[in-house]
């Protein structure tokens, strides 16, 4: 039997200046891609075990 799959991609709108995306958003002056939004996540998160390791 042939293999199946199924993608399903959700679209969330948040309108906070606050949120990571719409700050990347403003840094890079368009919107950014889902692999920036990513990256910036990863590095957020690298920075914050840094911080939390002394």
């Amino acid at each position: 039997m042939a293999e199946k799959s199924l993608i399903v991609t959700t679209t969330w709108r948040n309108d906070n200046p606050g949120t990571i995306w719409n700050q990347l958003a403003l840094r890079l002056g368009r919107q950014p891609t889902n692999a920036e939004v990513a990256a910036e996540c990863r590095q957020i998160m690298r920075e914050a075990r840094s911080n939390a390791n002394g």
